[in-house]
Parts: C-alpha cells; structure tokens; sequence
C-alpha cells in the first residue's frame, strides 16, 4: 500500500480543492499559474492535519521525510541554502484553512537560522543589524506560539547590542544564541532545540494545535465555521520587508471594505515586516493617497488587484512584501468587508458584469442586513455632542458604526460586564488574538495604537461593530483601570460613544435611533431578491410610533397588530379591562358598564394607527382573553367566566370592538383594513365571525390560526372571503404542548438536540404533522386563491422560511427590524430552489 503523501509544492496542487489545500496555498496556486510574483512555497495539507490528531498530537511518521524533500526544492527554487553555506534560506510557516479566519491562527516566520548561518547571513548581506532584528524576531515569535512563553520578558534585552560581545561575528552571534537559550529554558522548564529543521517540525505542530485555541473556536462558533475542516500549513520562502528602506509591507484591498467604493485600499510600512503592520505598533502610510515614495507600489499593486479581482470575480484582500524595489505577493483572499461594503460590492459587481444577480444575493447574509440596517446616532444628539464639548479625541476610522457603552480596559472584564446586561465597549492600547472574546461581546472597540490594517481593525471589520484605532491622545492604565486624554482623566465604567466611521470618540452616552433604510445599493439588492423569489413581506407592529419607520421600510402590509397593544401604548386599556370584568360578573350589564367603557377608546386608538399608516394594508388583532397575557392583565382572571375565553364568547365585546375599528376606518379612509381573530379552533367559528363582521365595507374578515385543530380542519372548510393567518411559533409551541408563558430560544433546543434528547430542533425545521398539515393548507390555497400570510415571529429560522417556501407560501410577516434579512432570505431560498430545479 502506498503512504498517503501529505506535502505539495503548491505549483503542483489543484487550486479549487481548498478543503484539502487551503484557501492560502489555493491563493498562492492561482498566482503562480498567472505568472505573478510570488515566492516558492509547499503545503502540508489537512490530511495531516487530520493524521495529527488521530495520532495522539503527533505529526504522522512519513512527514518528516516529505519536508526534508520539500526543503531541497525551495532550496532550488530560491538558490539559498536552509542551515547551510552561502545565503540562507529562511521560511515562513503559516495556516491555511479552507475558510479564513483573520488573526486566529498561528504564524511562524524567519526559521531557518542558528548562530553560524546568522553571522553567515550578516557576513553575505553586510548588516548585522538586520540579520540580528530578523532573527530575534523569529525567538520572539517561536517562544510565544510554540514554546508558550512571554518573548517580552527576555527579547527586548537582547535587542541592544550591548547585550552580546562586541567580538567576532560568530562569537557576537553564538552569544546572542547562548543567552536566548538559556533565557527561554528559565521561563519554559525546557532548553529548546537551536537546529532549525527540529524547530520547522515544532512549528507545524504549533499551527495544528493552535485550530483548536480559543480564541479559533470563539471565531468558528461566531462565523458558524465547522471545527472539523482543519487547517493546512503553507511552509514558504521568505521576503524581507525590514531589510531596508526600499523594502516594506503591505495589506491591499481591492475595494475599500468599511464602503464597498472601487478603489485601492490598504496601507505599506516601510522598513518592517508584516508583523508590525498587524500589531498596530507603527503607523503606515495609506495606498489610497500614497506618496511619491510609494505611488510605484501602489500602481503595481492596483493592477495586480485589478486581474485577480477578474479572475476571482470578488473583491480581494492582498498580502504583499516589498524586497529592495521588488513586489511579492504573499496571499490572496476573499476581503473581510462591513455589512454596507458587502451590499456596494456585491451591487455593483452585478451591474459591472462581473457576477450575475443570483451570485450578488449569496454575497450578502441575513445577519449583514440586520446589522446594515441597525440603529446610528440620533442626528441632533450628535450635532450637540460635537458642539458642546462631548468629543474626547478622533483616530483612525476603522469599522463603520455607532455604539454607546462603558469604557472596559480589559477583555475578560468586558465579557462579565456585556453578560451582565450592559453595553460595553472595548478600550486596549492594542488588540491581539487574545482579545477576541472581549471583542465579540463589545459594542465596540477602541485602540490606542494601530491603523486600518491592525488586528483590532481587521477583526472588527469581520465582526461588523463599530471600531477607531490609533487613537494616539489615549493614554490607558491598565494597573489603575482608568485611562486619560491630555489633562482629563476617566475611569473604567464611564461611557463613551464612538462612530467607526469617522474616528470620532465622545465622552458619554449619545442616543441611538432606528437606521435609516435609504440606501441605494441596499434597495437595489433587496428589489433583486424579491424579483426571484416572488414573495412579500408584512411588517407587525405594536404602536402608532413604529409606522414611521415601518413605512421607510416598504412592506406589503402591516400586521398583525394587537388592539390591546394600541389601548396600552394609548393608555386607554383600562377600559376594555373593567367591560370583562363587568360582563363576567353581570352578562347583562348596562351598556354604560361594558360597550360604553371602551368603544371610544378602541376607536381612538384605531383611528391613530390607521391614521399613521401611510395607506398600508393594515390587519389588527382582536383581544384573547385565553392567553397568558390577559391573565396577567386581568385581576381575577381565574374566575372569569369560562365562556369569555371562547373566541366568539362574549358576542358584546366582540360588536362593540367591531364597531370601534370600523369607525376609525372609517374616519380616516383607510382603505384595506383587516379585523384578525385569534385562538380559533373550529371551522365554524369562521363562519359565526365572517357573519359577525357583515359586508362592512370598512373591514374585512381574517382568522389567525394557532392550533393543530383548526390547521387539520382548514384545507377541507369553505372559507371565501376570509383572510388567513398562519401564527408559526404559536403552532409550533402548542404542538409540543409548551407552555407560552415561557419564551424558548433556538440556541436552548440546539443544545437540547446536541444532549441527545431531540431528533430536531422543532425551531429550526418542521416535520411531521405540522408539515404535512401546513403542505394541505398550502395546496388549498393556491387551488381556491385564498390569501395566507404566515406571521414568523421575531427570530424566524432561515431553514423554516426555506421549508415554507418550498410548500407555495408567498407571504410572510415579521417585525420591521427583520424586514430586509427576511426579502433577502427568501431571495436566497428561492434562488437555492431554481438552482436545484435546473440540476434535475
């Protein structure tokens, strides 16, 4: 049997097999074959990765030999020599899965030198000072990620030459050598290995243990990233960015990724390594407005862009590293982008041609549209705040987006306080890795140092929340939990507001308000999704307030609305409450006890609404007496008469409020208003309230069905001229028998599932009789053209709205915060659909 070979010379890959390769070395494949420059480089791919782990953490027998071969190669590739004579060949070592994950992983760079090939190396290039940097930087790097020990506390020491002999080169050398040993062996319990190839095996071994690291898992679970894909290492020739100052480092994007705008976006550090640009410790210079001294680079750079933008039809992240004069592209990738800048790209990818309509929809997620249309700062909030003295200081805008919170200098304690229930943000000199679960329960986050590129940028960007790095007036105290800009000084807990779009950092709370809905690559995108699916979507509502907003938003229609809702946001409940009371007590109470009581209240409130809803559809929702709710709103509730809690019950109540809706109509000429009522059970009760409603030409008759009783009946009742309601989560949760004063989330039956105990999570797919009866009730409808519109609740599951679709079901509702994401998944659904008919 034949050893399974587990390294490639990337020239040699199939560059569209990333699971096993790696989006990385799948990069660097593609750039080679177009004849870019980029430097030599083997993969170690995930069937290593998963060999390693099978085997105990052990890297698998037959791989040692493969590297060994694999060095030979570069070494011919690149003319140097790896812990040889001559000019040494030093190496990257780096991950690469098959989806990205920015700053997650491990990294490994300038292996390959001991004390002779350094001083070997010095002698070749003529500055030890380079040679020294370069190699302290790969101790620094190898004791952090392999060794797990704080580079800080011996490196920077050892930075002066002071630190080593001022003797002969190799002795200079071998005392630099000596001392980091024996620093490291201080700090790890452990004399580490000097031999670079011993150091290259540790190294790989490091990338594959660092999948599994916290700050990786925290990543996958938020991005919904599976932990079985695994991560190749791409093992590559190395460039020097800090060899001098016609050398640098660089991050492109081929459009800006906090906009979407089609223009070089990025920044190069001159004289450094890559390293430095991530960390945020240097400032760079911007590629969008280069200087003469990089307007050179940034040409090549935009033209490089420009043809791998082509061919991957997206829009790019590149790594490149400037050597003496000469570009290197180290990789290629999908770019991190905001929620805005996806839509831009995705829009005008469509419309320059280089994607079709179907691929501009799966370029942007529901959860990018939700947080697209969150709330910003209320206008004249901001405009006071930036005239009374509010704004603290400005850095560098780095993730668009406003938020509001306490300042927290510390990840951990974000996380506690974020749990807590308040609103954080994050506040560090700057962001590592280690940052990332402050980060992903942070409003927002501030750096004192660091640029667009910095990691605090980069995961920002990713994560979609607000951000403003390089803030170089904060000064944090970490010891004392405060921090200060010029004379003033604050402390932990204070809020800040910030906006990642300007750089702008407030002291105190600014009020946030409903986003605005008016942007065009949005709207565009949106008429797209629905022209494929065919679908409509109603907004519910809660009061007259709301309408606003909801009208920005362009639905169908609006509802359900609840009446009682509408009596409460008037304060006009009361009312309603005592006629219950009333006509439990006495069923033939005067008029002056019971009608009389709330009929004008229910039509005041009507009449606001209707009034407000800018000539919407609009259907409201009689009372239930039944539910929960009344139970608490109701004192005595439990004695009430039984018959009350009938949905046709209490044929008093039920004319007054009629009346009540129909004059507000009425009066305000609204034109299409829908009277729901709820918790029916019975075809017949359909019947009994169509005839109750009459031929009122101001509202028309609907029912809202709630339970598996009335959802058997339905496909087989004459209900013309009667508006279906389909209330989901209510089907779903009396089903199941769940009681509804409890609220269950999808995340509590998605470990309910995990545990063993599920066959599904009934929030996430419906099955069995639910899905055989709402097929019936589709097939009905579609035969006798009734009208159903499915209300999904606040957190519809995206694979239910699929399940429905597929059924025939075109109209949905839900609260207007959901509008957008809903247009767009059904886009996707409906395109997913077309796309499976075509394959059959």
């Amino acid at each position: 049997m034949a050893a399974i070979k587990y390294l490639w010379d990337v020239d040699a890959i199939d560059p569209s097999d990333t699971a096993r390769f790696g989006g990385k070395a799948s990069g660097l494949a593609k750039m080679r074959q177009m004849g870019l420059p980029v430097p030599p480089a083997v993969v170690i791919s995930t069937d290593a990765f998963k060999a390693f782990h099978e085997n105990g953490g052990k890297l698998p027998a037959s791989l040692s030999d493969e590297i060994d071969t694999a060095i030979h190669l570069l070494e011919q590739r690149t003319g140097k020599a790896f812990c040889g004579t001559g000019v040494p060949l030093l190496l990257s070592v780096r991950s690469g899965a098959k989806i990205s994950m920015p700053g997650m992983m491990d990294t490994i760079l300038n292996l390959g030198l001991d004390a002779g090939s350094a001083a070997e190396f010095a002698t070749a290039c003529g500055d030890h000072a380079f040679v020294r940097d370069t190699w302290l930087r790969f101790w620094a790097m190898y004791a952090d990620t392999v060794l797990g020990v704080d580079a800080e506390a011996f490196v920077p020491e050892l930075e002066e030459p002071s630190a080593a002999s001022t003797g002969p080169l190799a002795e200079t050398f071998a005392q630099v050598e000596s001392e980091l040993l024996s620093a490291i062996h201080a700090e790890a319990g452990e004399r580490p290995s000097a031999v670079p190839r011993e150091q290259l095996e540790r190294a790989v071994t490091a990338v594959f243990e660092s999948w599994h690291s916290a700050r990786a898992k925290a990543y996958r679970k938020h991005h919904k990233i599976p932990d079985d894909l695994g991560t190749a290492v791409v093992i590559q020739a190395m460039v020097f960015g800090n060899l001098d100052e016609q050398s640098g480092t660089g991050v492109a994007f081929t459009r800006d990724p906090m906009t979407g705008e089609r223009r070089l976006f990025g920044e190069y550090l001159a004289g450094h390594q890559g390293e430095d640009l991530v960390a945020g410790t240097k400032t760079p210079e911007s590629l969008s407005a280069p200087s003469a001294a990089i307007a050179r680079i940034a040409d090549q750079i935009r033209s490089v862009g420009n043809h791998l933008e082509a061919m991957y039809k997206d829009a790019l992240d590149i790594e490149f590293t400037v050597e003496r004069g000469q570009l290197h592209l180290l990789q290629v990738r999908a770019a991190k982008r905001t929620a805005a800048a996806a839509v831009r790209i995705a829009v005008e990818m469509a419309n320059e041609g280089l994607i079709d309509r179907p691929t501009a929809l799966r370029r942007v997620t529901e959860e990018q549209l939700r947080q697209l249309v969150r709330p910003g700062f209320v206008a004249s909030n901001l405009e006071a705040a930036d005239t009374n003295g509010a704004l603290l200081l400005e850095g560098v805008a780095a993730s668009p987006g406003h938020a509001t919170g306490v300042a927290v200098l510390d990840s951990d304690r974000a996380v506690e306080r974020a749990d807590s229930g308040e609103h954080v943000i994050l506040v560090r000199p700057t962001t590592s890795p280690l940052d990332v679960r402050g980060m992903l329960h942070s409003q927002g986050i501030v750096t004192a140092r660091g640029g667009s590129a910095s990691h605090a940028a980069v995961v920002a960007r990713a994560l979609d929340k607000p951000c403003v790095v390089g803030c170089g007036a904060l000064e944090i105290d970490e010891d004392a939990r405060t921090f200060t800009v010029g004379e003033r000084r604050f402390s932990e807990g204070d809020e800040i507001s910030i906006d990642g779009k300007t750089g702008r950092i407030y002291f105190g709370a600014i009020e946030l308000d409903e986003a605005g809905t008016s942007n065009a690559y949005l709207n565009q995108l949106l008429r797209w999704a629905e022209e494929t699916s065919g679908a409509s979507v109603w907004a519910s509502a809660r009061m007259a307030a709301e309408l606003l907003a909801i009208g920005k938003r362009n639905p169908t229609g609006v509802g359900i609305v609840p009446i009682v809702d509408l009596l409460i946001g008037s304060g006009q409940a009361a009312g309603l409450i005592e006629a219950v009371q009333a006509l439990s007590a006495n069923p033939t109470a005067p008029a002056s006890k019971v009608e009389e009581r709330f009929l004008d209240s229910v039509a005041d409130a009507c009449k606001a609404f209707l009034g407000a809803s800018h000539a919407h559809p609009v259907a409201l929702r009689l009372p239930r007496l039944s539910g929960s709710r009344a139970r608490h709103m109701v004192d005595g509730w439990a004695s009430l008469e039984p018959a009350l809690l009938l949905p046709l019950g209490a044929p008093r109540l039920m004319t007054a409020l009629l009346k009540g809706v129909a004059r507000a109509a009425k009066e305000v000429e609204a034109r299409s208003v829908t009277v729901v009522l709820p918790a029916v059970s019975d075809v017949l009760e359909i019947a009994a309230f169509k005839k109750s409603v009459g031929s009122s030409p101001e509202v028309q008759p609907a029912i809202l069905v709630q339970n598996a009783a009335l959802l058997s009946e339905l496909p087989n009742a004459s209900v013309e001229g009667v508006d279906i309601w389909v209330d989901v989560p209510e089907l779903v949760r009396t089903f199941h028998g769940w009681p509804d004063e409890l609220s269950f989330s999808a995340d509590v039956f998605d470990k309910y599932e995990a545990a063993g105990n599920f066959s599904h999570s009934p929030l996430r797919t419906l099955k069995g009789f639910l899905l055989s009866a709402l097929s019936q009730l589709a097939v009905a409808a579609r035969d006798r053209q009734w009208r159903v519109v499915l209300e999904m609740g606040a957190a519809p599951a995206t694979e239910v709205i699929g399940e429905l679709y597929a059924l025939g079901y075109r109209q949905f509702s839900v609260p207007p915060e959901r509008i957008e994401a809903l247009r767009l998944c059904l886009g996707h659904v409906a395109e997913t659909a077309d796309a499976g008919d075509e394959a059959h």
